[in-house]
């Protein structure tokens, strides 16, 4: 099994002793250039943000560079704050449970592509639905879905010689607008698909904040219990979710919980 997380626009730098290099610093350094030559208003408009996160996101792109990555990076799962990160909380991570989710987790990224939970990053601002151009391809998008699909199918290739873990499939708890970046038809491997919803006066709905922690807890559970296989993902109780047989289907499993 290989775990796919969304990013978030939050983020905190934790120190730590191990991290490791992304995969794609090139194609990165190449995005930020093309950031680093935008003004502020531009980046708010691009961003959709304020004159504040504008100015700050401006100095960002300026001064990313080598030197300051070797001094102040810090790995990606100590690095983002939102909801989902929180519930995660990976400040009380082990050293067996830092290897299991460096091995089974993967962050996609609008500047980075992909990331090993433990590559170090720089603080940054970046959607992968922002409308920048880089290069001949016109979006995010278009850039990073070969890319990222590619090295998907080399990690869940991995996961293929491993007799204890059960067939290997790609598990999706990436929010809509990031996991449009795998090929889906390119992956040649299973996904489930997990969404939670709250239960309010005979209907279930998705609550986007709860929906973001939920994710985090599934994560973490999956982590603390070395879940590798897809029916014990079933057995995740957390705050009070259940698994959905009638609500679910075979590529799309839905829990559910009372309203809070």
């Amino acid at each position: 099994m290989v775990i796919i997380l969304a990013p978030a626009k939050t983020m905190i730098q934790i120190p730590a002793e191990y991290k490791t290099e992304p995969l794609y610093m090139t194609e990165a350094r190449t995005i930020n250039s093309c950031l680093a030559r935008l003004t502020a208003t531009e980046l708010a408009t691009l961003m959709k943000i304020n004159d504040r996160l504008a100015a700050q996101n401006l100095e960002r792109n300026h001064q990313w560079s080598r030197p300051q990555f070797q001094k102040e990076a810090v790995p990606a799962l100590l690095s983002y704050s939102g909801e989902m990160y929180k519930s995660i909380n990976p400040t009380d991570f082990n050293a067996e449970d830092m290897d299991f989710v460096q091995t089974h987790v993967r962050l996609l990224s609008g500047l980075y592509g992909i990331l090993r939970p433990m590559d170090a990053i720089l603080p940054y601002r970046l959607e992968m639905a922002c409308n920048i151009r880089v290069g001949e391809s016109k979006n995010l998008y278009a850039y990073w879905s070969q890319k990222i699909t590619r090295q998907l199918v080399a990690d869940l290739n991995q996961r293929q010689n491993q007799s204890d873990a059960g067939p290997p499939f790609l598990l999706n708890l990436a929010s809509t607008e990031y996991f449009k970046c795998v090929k889906q038809k390119d992956l040649g491997f299973p996904i489930l698909t997990i969404n939670f919803k709250e239960h309010h006066k005979n209907s279930f709905k998705t609550v986007s904040v709860f929906s973001k922690q939920a994710r985090g807890l599934m994560t973490r559970f999956i982590i603390k219990n070395r879940i590798t296989q897809k029916e014990a993902l079933k057995t995740f109780t957390q705050d009070g979710y259940r698994f959905n047989e009638m609500l679910s289907a075979p590529e799309e499993w839905i829990f559910t919980r009372s309203s809070v």
